[in-house]
């Protein structure tokens, strides 16, 4: 195969996942390396609507220690593993409003007895996919630093 074309390449990175940029890097990558394995030299085009964002670039140039630096280093800042624990909270029903009212209400629980702010809690929402056949799905999902133990140790 001399030529592979990717349509649409930044898809994946509206997915609302933390890991977004790295699986987008992970199948570009992957992609473009079964391009000119032959003697015959290969060719990719990959067309986004967001050029200038670095994951193309570092694609481009084959670039995996940029692409790890500023990924981790943006982990870092937004406290994402591997630098916290992550748990999502979930709740399905038939009813949409009987889901949307009880993960408030655990939501709720949880942060009054987050007193020592261990947790960050991100708000209720409706994750990307939230209604299957015949059930609505809400979410809310809670960061916690590795450094401490899900049972309140700290760590040093």
């Amino acid at each position: 195969m001399t030529l592979v074309g990717v349509v649409n390449a930044d898809i994946g990175l509206l997915h609302p996942d933390f890991r977004a940029t790295e699986r987008t890097f992970q199948i570009l990558t992957q992609v473009s390396g079964r391009s000119g394995r032959s003697e015959k030299k290969g060719e990719v085009l990959i067309q986004t609507n967001h050029s200038e964002y670095y994951v193309f670039e570092d694609v481009m140039n084959h670039d995996y220690r940029s692409f790890y630096e500023k990924e981790i280093n943006s982990r870092r800042v937004l406290n994402y593993p591997p630098f916290s624990r992550i748990a999502i909270v979930e709740i399905k029903s038939v009813d949409k409003l009987l889901a949307e009212s009880k993960i408030k209400e655990v939501f709720n629980f949880v942060n009054q007895r987050n007193k020592n702010k261990l947790l960050e809690l991100l708000p209720p929402g409706q994750p990307l996919f939230s209604k299957t056949e015949r059930h609505a799905q809400v979410s809310f999902v809670n960061k916690i630093k590795k450094r401490y133990r899900p049972f309140g140790k700290y760590i040093d």
